[in-house]
């Protein structure tokens, strides 16, 4: 029987690399079931055309249509920079506020309105995918949506370890805000989400990923691309994406040199800049058995899979898919208010700087993972992954199914 799916037309927005590993899958799903998937883009600070480019997607941008609607976003910034203007001017609050290169966001924000508006007009989609709707062109496309009334999916992009009101936002447009489970359900309506727009229908790649990763193949191939001698252990930290000042190592750095057994690598966030890693960096730069990835030559996937164990330093999503892995976590939180802790979940240790790193990583070792950690490990992933295993494509799929049926139901008028 030929699924309710084929002939049906995607739009699927992209923007970064990693959006990628989420949304592709999908796409590649629906492709197979004889939907036609259209891949879009739009202009921002970032070229995001080459997230595309380099995964060989093809794909149309929003400026594609730029000089169809040329005159239109001329008239509505017309209108809108006054009016724009006396809203500042007649609020004392909002006169208080310095809003950087105004005119530059509120163009851009003009532009894309009408560049998709466009582009909608012209594909007509039956649905419509972005990661989520958190950033501008997500919440474009999901107000564009409802005007043109396309089902809208988005998805859980990690962990949510922003302040509470900022959660609010996921729902507004949303057909289906697809989690992977309970904890991010209860967060978000917490926040103000509508829970009916919420599916939890699990993650997307971690359970496919943690497979590949942890075969001997990869572990193997991950420890050449690291320079490892038979017998020494892999201990990664993630440092997540903060400005790092130079760290005071002596007392790290002795124990590293203590112990050539041990290769210590630490892999960078995307948006950590290079000066910032080389400042990092720098006084660990004599230490052998240190190694610093920056690139994509090795995923933090295949660094967990061939770990021994894991550092964590500040809020990550990358703490919890450690976890998953079934590898030990130690945490280091940064200074500030948490939004987010493994250690009082439960799943990890927790140290306060690098003074402690070599101790917390030696008893690591020694450790393991103990029953009663397990137990707590066991607890903090039930709440977190509606389902653990490797069917939350096909659970999409089922879920768009359902859609397209109830599209074809009359609407009865209530009288």
């Amino acid at each position: 029987e030929m699924s309710i799916l084929n002939n049906k037309r995607a739009l699927c927005f992209l923007a970064l690399p990693h959006h990628n590993k989420l949304l592709v899958p999908v796409m590649q799903a629906l492709q197979a079931e004889g939907m036609e998937i259209l891949y879009c883009t739009a202009a921002a600070e970032a070229a995001f055309e080459l997230t595309l480019l380099e995964a060989g997607l093809p794909y149309i941008h929003a400026q594609d249509y730029m000089h169809i609607v040329q005159k239109q976003i001329d008239s509505a910034l017309s209108i809108l920079i006054p009016q724009w203007q006396q809203l500042f001017l007649s609020n004392a609050t909002l006169r208080g506020v310095a809003l950087p290169i105004q005119d530059k966001v509120l163009l851009s924000a003009i532009e894309n309105v009408y560049c998709f508006d466009e582009m909608l007009k012209q594909v007509k989609p039956d649905i419509i995918f972005a990661l989520h709707e958190l950033n501008p062109w997500g919440k474009i496309l999901g107000y564009l949506s409802h005007k043109y009334k396309v089902p809208y999916i988005t998805f859980q992009e990690g962990l949510f370890y922003t302040s509470i009101p900022f959660n609010r936002f996921h729902t507004d447009y949303s057909t289906a805000c697809v989690v992977w489970g309970e904890t991010t359900r209860q967060l978000l309506v917490a926040a103000g989400c509508a829970n009916d727009k919420i599916a939890m229908l699990g993650n997307v790649d971690l359970e496919i990923a943690k497979e590949k990763a942890l075969s001997v193949q990869s572990i193997r191939h991950t420890k050449e691309m690291l320079k490892m001698q038979d017998g020494q252990r892999l201990v990664v930290i993630f440092p997540s994406h903060a400005t790092y000042k130079p760290f005071k190592v002596p007392i790290f750095i002795k124990w590293l040199k203590e112990h050539q057994d041990i290769i210590v690598c630490f892999k960078w966030h995307p948006t950590a800049t290079p000066d910032n890693i080389a400042e990092a960096m720098e006084p660990l730069k004599n230490c052998v058995n240190v190694r610093s990835i920056t690139d994509e030559t090795l995923d933090a996937y295949s660094l967990m899979g061939a770990a021994s164990m894991c550092l964590v330093i500040g809020a990550s999503t990358t703490g919890l898919e450690v976890v998953a892995f079934g590898k030990p976590l130690i945490e280091a939180p940064l200074p500030g208010p948490q939004h987010l802790s493994f250690t009082q979940e439960g799943v990890a240790d927790q140290v306060s700087g690098f003074e402690q790193f070599g101790e917390a990583i030696e008893k690591a070792l020694q450790d393991g993972v103990t029953s009663v950690r397990q137990a707590s490990i066991d607890t903090y992933l039930g709440k977190h992954f509606a389902y653990q295993d490797k069917g939350t494509i096909e659970r999409i799929l089922s879920m768009l199914e359902g859609m397209f049926s109830a599209r074809q139901w009359p609407i009865y008028q209530l009288t």
